[in-house]
């Protein structure tokens, strides 16, 4: 069984020629594919299976990965047709079903779309539809139930992203005791609208009215997936950093002294981690399908604070923080977690950790998958979670019906429905998660 991975890295410049402890400093969908295939490469090739690299352009990669240059997705296609290739994992693209690459493919080539992101319904459908594209990889569980009564559900499964956990120890060694922490407040992300820096921007002023000592690090830039023309300040695009600069910088238009923003940063982002007090990944919610910032800032100690939001409630349990409803109660909350004196259930956090992502075990799932992807129904066969979650329970009632009743998936998914009853009645205004 040949598998082929293919990124488009045509926006990275970063040299990538050491992953195997930390982030240079990419996106993490980018570093998760590079990862990913290093240690297959690494660990599971033999002579029933060879894993192979695609690329848009070349970079600087660990010796040793198997790469090839090959241009665009398409092109990765055409590249699997000529060399016999069976599989290929792609990321998810809304512009790839508008027209469907896949559809070129040869009826061999089996199309695994890793969905990082959350998949809208037109593209769940086009997907369904596709024989070429055998599975949908999502990266938590409750990004696979969003879409429980869609006919795309069928051929979608789930594996979390993978960290690289070391010791316990070590992160008690390398971090402030959180006792001795100061009110330090972290962000890490990229700074555009989806990832949320505006709502942490907005409540820092009240946070600051209630905990004066606090300070808050600003992780990451506007340009971590390509460029953008940036603002007066160099921080963000030009129109998001104007939305959020005014509550963070005084009179004069001064950056206040309570914030610092470190822009890209790789290896040396774990000084400022070590010291954190709460972490606020994506306080915005929208587009968390596992948040490995959120995992990141736990193993280093902090309390997390964001928005309930379907990769949190995965990756961030009870006991390592809280998922916020509204603006004022992430307000609040982050208050709290500042005024906190102790932190006693970081053990039970770094296990829960350990258990669910650690790498090698996440590594040798993929193995497993890649080698049995017809029979693997992990996530279809299980039990649903959190029913009362984003209307979870109407879905798979739904979804119930469907699938005992002929041509039952040409009925309308639980979010068609919520569409079409906010239309009849827009003061009901029914939220759904995507």
């Amino acid at each position: 069984m040949k598998t082929a991975f293919y990124i488009d890295n045509s926006h990275i410049t970063i040299n990538c020629s050491c992953l195997v402890n930390d982030n240079p400093g990419i996106g993490g969908t980018e570093y998760l594919f590079l990862t990913t295939l290093l240690e297959l490469q690494k660990k599971y090739t033999s002579s029933d299976n060879q894993y192979i690299l695609l690329l848009q352009k070349d970079m600087l990669l660990p010796t040793g990965l198997t790469y090839q240059v090959v241009g665009s997705k398409s092109d990765a296609i055409s590249y699997c047709t000529d060399h016999h290739i069976n599989q290929l994992v792609v990321k998810y693209e809304e512009k790839d079903y508008c027209p469907n690459i896949f559809m070129i493919g040869p009826k061999f080539l089996k199309i695994i779309v890793w969905a990082h992101n959350v998949i809208p319904r037109h593209s769940l459908n086009i997907i369904a539809r596709t024989p070429q594209i055998v599975k949908i990889v999502n990266v938590s569980r409750e990004q696979l139930d969003l879409y429980r009564d869609n006919k795309a559900f069928l051929k979608s499964t789930y594996i979390y992203n993978s960290v690289n956990v070391k010791s316990i120890n070590y992160y008690k060694e390398h971090s402030t005791s959180f006792e001795n922490r100061k009110q330090e407040v972290t962000y890490l992300g990229s700074l555009v609208y989806p990832k949320g820096f505006h709502i942490l921007a907005k409540i820092w002023p009240r946070i600051l009215q209630e905990c004066p000592n606090a300070h808050l690090n600003v992780i990451g830039s506007g340009t971590l997936y390509g460029d953008a023309k940036l603002g007066k300040y160099g921080i963000a695009e030009e129109s998001y950093e104007t939305s959020f600069m005014p509550y963070l910088t005084d009179n004069s238009g001064e950056i206040l002294p309570s914030v610092t923003f470190w822009g890209k940063l790789g290896k040396e982002k774990t000084k400022v981690l070590a010291r954190t007090k709460v972490g606020v990944p994506n306080p915005l919610g929208l587009s968390e399908t596992f948040c490995l910032s959120a995992v990141e800032m736990e193993l280093y100690g902090a309390r997390i604070v964001t928005r309930k939001y379907v990769g949190y409630l995965d990756t961030v349990p009870l006991h390592s923080g809280c998922l916020c409803e509204t603006e004022e109660q992430l307000a609040l909350q982050i208050i709290t977690e500042l005024k906190r004196a102790s932190y006693p259930e970081y053990q039970y956090t770094y296990n829960f950790i350990k258990q669910e992502f650690d790498h090698e075990r996440i590594i040798k799932e993929w193995s497993i998958f890649l080698s049995n992807i017809e029979s693997w129904k992990k996530g279809i066969t299980e039990p649903i979670v959190n029913a009362n979650y984003n209307y979870k329970h109407w879905r798979e009632w739904n979804r119930k019906i469907k699938s005992k009743i002929p041509f039952g998936y040409q009925l309308p998914t639980i979010d068609t429905y919520i569409n079409i009853l906010n239309k009849l009645c827009p003061t009901c205004n029914i939220k759904i998660m995507y």
